[in-house]
């Protein structure tokens, strides 16, 4: 039995699809993986150019983790691998695709495959866009392009039609809570404390449990901020806005959270069980008190405002202030 991309937990679905059709040479030119930040994307992309140019022998794991050209894209020393991404900058500029592009008419140097990663897809101008669809329409039969978005939508149809989109998993609290007992020796109240705080997302889970403070402060900081628009006032919530001075990366955990909170809240109040951020016992009051309608209009306010804040580098407090004046606004 052929076992795929063991590094990535969960996703079955994704590994079986993706490797089943690199094993027998069938793979797509272009992959889209979407996914908040720590869902397990980055991740997925290494494994899915590991597989493509694993050189396996006997072993029935793909990729081999064990073979010269996977310890060598483990190390970020294979030749026939691009990352591209936005570095200190708010987008991706079509220089920097034309730049990484330049390469493309020429044939590997190690492997069978080159293999392009843009790690900041949804960053990427609409000049961006358009200079990577040149390559996608006609690529050569070596080249693959991975493209990692937090989501898809942001991508040009265009791009979106010439490439397979996979949706990373998120997680119910207990399956993160399994993952975090398999493998940390945190104590268990200090395991329980992340699997509930992180959102269903593993990376989240090992960034808290790791005491990186700005995840765990995030995560309280969306929760909290959430929990007043349902329980305070326009005022409380404005005054709130005020505190939130955070990078454009802070940001967007933030919303990942915020959003990931509000999800919840719409499942609660339509019956749902499967609760990624709040405990069952902490939603039926707030959301009960809450019509559906007012809930995906704060979920879609949270997604302009994240938009503006973190891809289109506009000021976070008028944005914030934006989804506190819509919420309050709606009957």
């Amino acid at each position: 039995m052929e076992h795929f991309f063991p590094a990535l937990y969960g996703n079955e679905k994704i590994k079986a699809l993706i490797g089943r059709d690199i094993l027998e040479r069938r793979q797509h030119h272009a992959y889209i993986f979407e996914g908040p930040a720590g869902s397990g994307k980055h991740l997925l992309a290494k494994e899915t150019a590991k597989a493509l140019l694993c050189q396996r022998t006997d072993t029935n794991t793909l990729p081999c983790d064990a073979c010269l050209h996977c310890r060598k894209i483990e190390a970020h020393s294979y030749t026939d691998i691009a990352y591209i991404n936005s570095g200190d900058k708010a987008t991706v500029s079509v220089e920097t695709v034309r730049n990484a592009l330049a390469t493309l008419s020429y044939a590997p140097d190690e492997g069978d495959y080159k293999v392009y990663i843009f790690e900041d897809a949804d960053k990427m101008t609409v000049q961006a866009q358009n200079a990577l669809l040149l390559s996608l329409e006609e690529p050569p039969a070596y080249a693959v392009f991975i493209l990692l978005t937090t989501d898809s939508a942001a991508l040009l149809e265009t791009i979106r039609s010439r490439a397979v989109t996979f949706s990373m998993e998120l997680f119910s609290r207990e399956a993160v809570l399994a993952y975090l007992q398999q493998n940390s020796n945190a104590p268990k109240p200090r395991l329980q404390e992340a699997s509930e705080a992180c959102g269903g997302i593993i990376g989240a889970a090992k960034s808290i449990l790791d005491g990186e403070a700005d995840t765990a402060v995030l995560s309280s900081a969306a929760g909290d901020f959430i929990s007043l628009l349902f329980t305070g006032t326009a005022a409380d919530a404005l005054i709130y806005c005020t505190q939130m001075k955070y990078s454009r990366t802070q940001f967007d955990t933030f919303f990942v959270f915020a959003m990931s909170a509000v999800r919840d809240k719409i499942s609660a109040k339509v019956g749902g069980k499967d609760l990624l951020f709040y405990g069952k016992e902490q939603q039926g009051a707030e959301a009960a008190g809450s019509t559906l309608k007012r809930l995906t209009g704060l979920y879609d306010s949270l997604y302009e405002a994240r938009e503006e804040i973190v891809h289109a580098n506009a000021a976070a407090y008028p944005a914030l202030c934006t989804i506190v004046e819509k919420y309050f606004r709606q009957n």
